[in-house]
């Protein structure tokens, strides 16, 4: 014979065991399992609790980092537009509009004057001196040169040859690439470079003429580092 028993299962009257659904065979419901219970269910909400401590502050120490990281790549984006200060520490040169403008000259002579064949320089663009590109517009403070030039009165086929002289010319007085060489492969590359120590911004490139012939032209840009527009000399 068999009765109901509060654990929702039957009791054997001859045994007095209440089997259960699962893996236990009984019923225990004395005070003394309960608290046990209660510890557990307890030890298992502060475990709980401070794994989730845990993941919020690694979540914030990486949130904190990656700020960090898009602060100092932004502060880098906008010290590049004006490509440099003319040097640093001992070694600065006060930057105006004619030293500006004679070592631009100068870098685009370094390229072109050995080239083979001989290319004519036909200057581009109205007014060499403009506002620093790194500032923001209408503040007017600064100012910076760029001379540009394309590469006039060689066949077109050589345009290519002519990119690859100048920077040639570049490496060996020890200029830098400002991200990587250019691809060679290309019919028609460009690179793209800066002085050192006083960072000036030079690009050779090979403008299309006719792709199918592989014809181009060959141009030189060389842009100054940002100057007070009131410098001496400006």
């Amino acid at each position: 014979m068999t009765t109901t028993t509060g654990c929702g299962g039957t009791t054997d009257k001859d045994s007095g065991a209440t089997p259960c659904a699962g893996t236990i065979t009984s019923c225990d419901t004395s005070d003394t399992d309960l608290t046990a219970d209660d510890e557990r269910r307890k030890a298992g909400v502060d475990i709980v609790r401070t794994a989730r401590r845990s993941n919020i502050s690694e979540r914030l120490t990486r949130r904190t980092r990656t700020t960090a990281v898009v602060a100092v790549l932004t502060a880098a984006v906008a010290s590049a537009g004006c490509g440099g200060g003319g040097g640093t520490g001992s070694t600065r040169v006060v930057m105006n509009e004619q030293r500006a403008t004679e070592r631009a000259e100068g870098i685009v002579h370094q390229a072109v004057d050995g080239m083979s064949p001989s290319p004519t320089l036909q200057r581009t663009g109205l007014n060499p001196v403009g506002a620093c590109l790194a500032d923001e517009h209408g503040a007017g403070e600064r100012r910076q040169v760029t001379l540009s030039y394309q590469l006039t009165g060689v066949p077109g086929t050589e345009a290519k040859q002519l990119v690859r002289q100048a920077r040639d010319a570049w490496v060996r007085r020890g200029y830098t690439f400002q991200s990587s060489d250019a691809d060679w492969s290309d019919p028609f590359p460009a690179v793209n470079m800066r002085t050192v120590p006083d960072d000036f911004w030079m690009t050779a490139l090979t403008g299309v003429v006719d792709k199918a012939k592989g014809e181009g032209r060959a141009a030189i840009t060389v842009t100054s580092p940002c100057f007070d527009a009131a410098s001496p000399g400006a």
